[in-house]
C-alpha cells in the first residue's frame, strides 16, 4: 500500500480530510489498526508479518 493510499484510508476511517491529519491522529489510527489485527487478522488494513521483526 502506498503512503498516499494509506493516508486516504486513515482519513476516511477517521472521518476527516488528509489535510487535517496530524501525527497524533495517524499514531492513534495505527494503534486502532493493531488492535483490529489482534482481534481478527483479516479486519486490519495493514497485514504485517510480525515474525519478520526482531528485537
Amino acid at each position: 500500500i502506498s503512503s498516499l493510499n494509506l493516508l486516504r484510508v486513515i482519513a476516511e476511517q477517521e472521518g476527516t480530510s488528509i489535510e487535517e491529519l496530524n501525527a497524533g491522529r495517524i499514531c492513534d489510527w495505527f494503534l486502532k489498526d493493531k488492535l483490529k489485527r489482534e482481534q481478527d487478522i483479516g479486519s486490519a488494513v495493514l497485514q504485517w508479518d510480525e515474525s519478520e521483526f526482531t528485537i
